[in-house]
């Protein structure tokens, strides 16, 4: 068995690295040594130190003698020189006494380099994996791409409401300069070279704002006000030759603005934000606490010229010129000291007399889009896909973070950081009125955020999104509560108003959404966690019903942030080491549930009007915050008209496993212990972990090409086993390095010369990659235990963290301590151990259960609780499986709609036993009840 081991761990061995290891076979036609020049030249050129030119050149000849760098080498040498350069650190004589990077302009190395933008963030990646740079340097990188995206969509977006609002130039309008008179030509502003500098003005108050530079929304707005005071100017100006007289009035400027002189600066803030999907609020709330401010300092510093009061005569003849000049310098200053994509670039005609045309731009941003980096527009997570509503394609980044934006104050409209009187209403209803402690609970709460957020971002935006953060929770908290008594009439909601950790998980995930709607770039989840001191454990519980209950009322993008984190706690927040779920799991007196024990029963759903439905039933609330133990103390306020006996579960759920399929146990225990209740927040936590481990495992081997059934049931059990007997190998891990080892090993043992099914960890990572919650990290950066951990394997040099962690790749993960102790098990289930295998657990459906994926699951509308009646698109397809009966708008008979029609008298009017002599056959399965559906 050893021997057997050592060779599926060596078959692994080297298979772990992102970028193919090989000797360097495609450096280029140029020779070592015209390359060595080039690189001299450059540096040369940018005035970079020696001693970082060497570091360059040096990192270069390491890296591509064990890599293999394709392409231009010039390319890989402009990368090598860039990082250096922004590793050292320069003396400044100014307020501080060192700068980071060494004022190398990156537009001028990108130039000499002859790399355009796409290739620059396409590469860098790749040379940061291949020279294993720190987290911190990736995270520049990271907020580089980023800038550069909101930039660049910023751009496209005010050139759009800057043509609408003003003329373009027309050579034949410009006065021609007379000898007498030679400075009007410089002096003149055009309404091209007014947009330079309306572009200009942006991008040098953006980074003032370092930490909001990155915010889509926050920029959007920022933007907003920049055309607002340029449009004042122009209209201050009497510039009536560059406005655009068809749209002016649409655009907000007065009536009769051609015909006056106009003293006082227009605000068109309201009608642009009609126009162009702004928020009002935000954008005023923008320009009177923060771009005034800019504004102020500018003129203080003699960075503009004009009217220092009004902010106007920026355009004036005497100034304009002046003042375009004074940005550029100022921005320029700025980049080198930053070392970040010069913006200006985009306008053409800098350094180079070039500009950064729109085929690039869109290039680069679909690449940042398909290497998921945090953009406006997330990748779809693979489970609670049923959640989402149809994606509209021609949304753009602003508007889909605009719309975001509106739906939520949509659905806020009418309501305020109080109890409405309906949820006062809920509150009388209950033996002791919870208003005093609700109340209390969310004032304490909004100064920890106040407190929090107040240190990122100014006080009066941290008042705001409070404001917003108090009125989504009590609407919410509302909304909650009247779905909880819609499906679970017999519930008492004196459950739910007494439990803390719920309000606290309330609050908090609406903190998340109101953050996230206004794309605070720098606050990302799990920071709310961090805020409230709150587990991921118990936030991910509220995530379900605030998603059921506002359904289509959130955007999508905010419900697939929401399915994301979701998802993010269930792979491995929830499995730190601090996490409650470890403590949970210790006061079981029976081992971990397996997926047949936390599954729904079919036999719960027989008798119900619609057994797939049923299935696919989401948690309540109360469900989700039950106590583990079936002994709840909240029993007896939730069923006081129930006949509870003891022991029994408390949403009269059947412990027994009746499906007949989970007889796996035998092999993993001599005596089925006491199942843990699947009513319970532990057991609905882990019918949610493993429908998450289904979904990903059998996505990893439909695109492996693995189509063998009775492999891909022993991965599923081998991997159950894990959870249920081995649970440690997860604790701060993370289940996609599980789920790669797991496919790996019993892929290596089941191979045969008739069925080749041995798969690399190379295919298998290249696979994963294709997830769309996959980051290399979790492949790179595995856990192998403590630093005196003997599972830790002598020859896996692993990276030593710190005194109590070491760490390596995925590889060796596998090698020291996986197979270590799943090896027996693995042989078990491979069958050469002895003849027969031991049984094998049940692979859930993933096109059913928790979160399906289905045609129903994804797009039905059901629209009665009384009968099954569904009404959803028309290009959804339908299996023969489902045999509904169907009315198609425009294409069936009136006599199909009599029917179903007939059907749902029948349906809403007949007991039980009739239903059940109508629709389903004594011997029929009871899958095969019809549904009847109206199709759009």
């Amino acid at each position: 068995m050893a021997a057997v081991a050592t060779e599926m761990s060596v078959a692994g061995a080297g298979a772990g690295a992102g970028v193919e290891s090989a000797k360097d076979a495609a450096g280029g036609s140029a020779s070592p040594v015209s390359l060595h020049q080039r690189h001299r030249d450059v540096c040369h050129e940018l005035n970079v130190d020696e001693r970082t030119a060497a570091l360059s050149w040096t990192a270069y000849e390491t890296t591509n003698n064990n890599f293999s760098l394709e392409g231009n080498p010039m390319h890989w040498i402009g990368l090598a020189l860039y990082v250096e350069c922004r590793q050292s650190l320069t003396p400044t004589v100014g307020e501080s006494c060192i700068i980071e990077g060494n004022c190398v302009s990156l537009t001028k190395l990108l130039r000499l380099c002859n790399i355009s933008l796409y290739d620059f963030f396409h590469k860098i990646k790749k040379w940061l994996e291949m020279t294993d740079k720190k987290d911190d340097f990736r995270k520049k990188i990271d907020r580089l791409e980023r800038n550069f995206f909101v930039s660049s969509v910023l751009f496209k977006k005010l050139r759009m409401i800057f043509y609408d609002i003003f003329r373009p130039t027309d050579p034949s309008d410009t006065p021609k300069p007379s000898k007498s008179n030679k400075k009007l030509k410089s002096t003149y502003c055009t309404s091209s070279s007014l947009f330079e500098f309306a572009w200009c003005l942006f991008i040098c108050v953006k980074c003032e704002f370092p930490d909001l530079s990155n915010d889509l929304v926050n920029m959007y707005h920022m933007m907003l006000c920049c055309i607002n005071l340029i449009v004042g100017n122009a209209c201050v100006a009497q510039r009536k030759d560059i406005i655009n007289p068809d749209t002016a009035s649409i655009c907000g400027l007065p009536s009769n603005w051609a015909k006056t002189n106009i003293t006082e600066p227009p605000c068109i803030i309201s009608q642009l934000c009609v126009n162009y999907l702004g928020s009002e609020i935000e954008v005023k709330s923008m320009k009177q606490y923060k771009f005034k401010s800019v504004l102020d300092q500018f003129f203080k510093k003699k960075y503009l010229k004009g009217n220092d009061q009004t902010f106007m005569g920026l355009i004036d003849p005497v100034n304009f010129n002046p003042n375009l000049k004074s940005l550029n310098n100022t921005y320029g200053t700025y980049m080198l000291s930053v070392g970040e994509f010069d913006e200006r670039v985009i306008l053409g005609d800098l350094e180079t007399g070039s500009k950064v045309i729109d085929d690039e731009i869109s290039r680069a941003i679909a690449a940042y889009e398909t290497q998921k980096k945090a953009t406006s527009v997330r990748d779809t997570p693979l489970s609670g896909r049923q959640h989402l509503v149809h994606k509209n394609d021609e949304l753009t980044p602003v508007t889909m973070a605009i719309q975001s934006m509106n739906k939520l104050n949509v659905y806020l409209l009418g309501h305020t950081n109080s109890p409405s009187p309906a949820l006062l209403a809920l509150f009388q209803k209950c033996e002791e009125n919870p208003f005093e402690s609700i109340v209390t609970r969310q004032k304490t709460m909004g100064a920890q955020f106040l407190i929090a957020y107040s240190s990122l971002s100014s006080e009066d935006m941290a008042g705001n999104r409070l404001n917003l953060i108090e009125v989504l929770y009590y609407r919410l908290l509302e909304d909650i509560l009247k779905e909880e008594q819609r499906r679970k009439p017999h519930i008492n909601a004196q459950w739910l108003f007494e439990n803390d950790i719920f309000h606290k998980v309330l609050f908090a995930c609406c903190t998340d959404i109101v953050i996230y709607t206004y794309n605070s770039y720098n606050v990302r989840f799990p920071w709310v966690l961090e805020c409230y001191q709150l587990y991921a454990f118990d936030f991910y519980k509220v995530i379900e019903p605030i998603v059921v209950t506002t359904k289509e009322r959130l955007s999508r993008d905010i419900v697939k942030h929401l399915n994301t984190i979701e998802e993010n706690v269930l792979e491995i927040l929830a499995w730190k080491g601090n996490s409650p779920v470890w403590t949970k799991i210790s006061e079981l007196n029976d081992p971990i549930p397996r997926w047949s024990q936390v599954r729904i029963p079919e036999n719960n759903a027989a008798n119900q009007p619609d057994r797939e439905v049923q299935r696919r039933q989401p948690s309540t609330s109360v469900e989700c915050f039950i106590p583990s133990g079936s002994e709840s103390p909240a029993r007896k306020q939730l069923f006081k008209d129930t006949n509870i006996k003891p022991g029994q579960s408390l949403l009269n759920m059947n412990l027994n496993n009746s499906d007949g399929s989970a007889n796996a146990s035998e092999s993993f225990s001599a005596q089925p212990p006491k199942r843990a209740n699947r009513a319970s927040s532990l057991g609905l936590f882990f019918r949610k972990f493993y429908h998450l481990c289904s979904i990903r495992l059998q996505n990893l081997c439909t695109n492996l090409g693995l189509t063998d059934e009775q492999l891909i049931t022993k991965i599923w059990t081998l991997l159950e086993y894990n959870i249920v007997q081995e649970s440690n190998l997860l604790k701060d891990r993370h289940l996609d390095q599980i789920l790669m080892c797991t496919i790996y090993a019993m892929c290596k043992v089941c191979n045969s010369p008739t069925n080749r099914v041995e798969r690399t960890f190379r295919d298998i990572m290249r696979c994963y990659r294709l997830q769309p919650q996959a980051k290399n990290n979790i492949y790179r950066d595995v856990l192998l235990g403590d630093a005196d951990s003997e599972n830790v394997a002598p020859h896996s040099t692993p990276n030593r963290v710190n005194s109590q962690q070491m760490r390596g790749d995925l590889i060796q993960f596998y090698n020291s301590v996986y197979i270590v102790s799943m090896r027996d098990y693995v042989f078990l289930l491979s069958g050469k151990m002895r003849n027969e295998i031991p049984p094998l657990s049940p692979l859930p459906d993933v096109s059913r259960g928790g979160a399906a994926s289905g045609a129903l699951a994804s797009e039905a509308h059901r629209v009665s609780d009384h009968c099954p009646l569904y009404v959803y698109p028309l290009n959804t397809p339908l299996s023969n499986e489902q045999s509904p009966n169907t009315f198609q708008f425009n294409r069936n008979s009136t006599k199909d709609l009599h029917d179903i029609n007939q059907l749902m008298s029948q349906e809403t009017s007949a007991t039980p036993l009739t239903i059940k002599r109508l629709f389903v056959a004594i011997d029929a399965p009871p899958e095969k009840k019809p549904r009847f559906v109206m199709r759009e």
